[in-house]
């Protein structure tokens, strides 16, 4: 004869277990080596891009002039693709940031903002996940502080031109006197962009203003 707690403990188990399958966030690794099965994705299920495409920006730029005022302006600045070029294993984005031309690399599920930088350059591996860290080798392996390597701080929600975006991820590359940071939202890019100096007045934010996508993923 069955036992009847053996029974339902056995049921608890499988409704436990079916319970945890159905509600973890399979974009978090579990752990470090664990990837989740999102990562088989392309870049461009994160973050499509295409010839024309543009974003269009606004902030503001503070610094702290000789005597002590602090000085406000006004700044502005506009990305937009003029062309893509596919070579063996990658793509080359080409790109007029302010007329000033300068190139993308994605590769391996991966978007180097910055590929003639030898260091602390923006790049994002996909999927993002809070805790995520990349950077100096040396910095990775032997600072535990958090500093001087880019790590996916928060996962946020953004209202952006009238659309909710829910995959918003808050990305900062800290060092002793300053700060940079980056929000990237799956399906739309970079929303805001800022850095802040922490000795002295010299601070700039960016905020989006228009950009020709415009739109989720189908997700």
């Amino acid at each position: 004869m069955i036992n009847k707690k053996l029974l339902l403990l056995g049921l608890g188990l499988i409704t436990g277990c079916l319970f945890f399958s159905l509600t973890v966030d399979r974009r978090i690794p579990q752990t470090a080596d664990k990837v989740s099965e999102e990562s088989k994705l392309s870049v461009s299920n994160y973050f499509p891009v295409e010839e024309g495409q543009f974003w269009q920006y606004q902030g503001t730029n503070k610094e702290e002039q000789v005597g002590g005022k602090v000085e406000t302006s006004k700044v502005s600045k506009r990305i937009e693709i003029s062309q893509i070029t596919t070579e063996p294993g990658a793509e080359i984005i080409s790109v007029l940031n302010n007329k000033e031309v300068q190139k993308w690399v994605i590769k391996d599920n991966a978007i180097d903002f910055e590929p003639d930088e030898a260091e602390d350059k923006f790049i994002l591996k996909f999927p993002l996940y809070v805790g995520q860290k990349w950077g100096d080798e040396e910095s990775l392996r032997y600072r535990d502080d958090g500093y001087y390597v880019w790590e996916v701080e928060k996962k946020l929600t953004q209202e952006i031109l009238g659309k909710k975006y829910d995959e918003c991820f808050r990305i900062a590359f800290k060092t002793l006197p300053d700060m940079t940071y980056q929000i990237f939202c799956y399906g739309i890019g970079i929303p805001e962009e800022g850095y802040k100096h922490n000795g002295t007045v010299l601070e700039y934010v960016y905020k989006l203003i228009d950009h020709s996508g415009n739109r989720l993923l189908d997700r």
